[in-house]
């Protein structure tokens, strides 16, 4: 079965640009995770305090 250069390019991006942009938020994530804003204080975090 023959494709177009579009298919393939179309295919490549619908798969590209989701994994593109989930890998920055994994790694803006890791990098939040060091701030302050989540210290052992519990200062900033969502549920119950211990």
């Amino acid at each position: 079965m023959e494709t177009t250069n579009f298919g393939f390019v179309a295919s490549l991006l619908f798969v590209g640009v989701p994994t593109i942009f989930l890998i920055g938020l994994f790694i803006s994530t890791q990098d939040g995770e060091k701030s302050s804003f989540y210290s052992d204080s519990s200062k900033g975090r969502l549920g119950p305090k211990r």
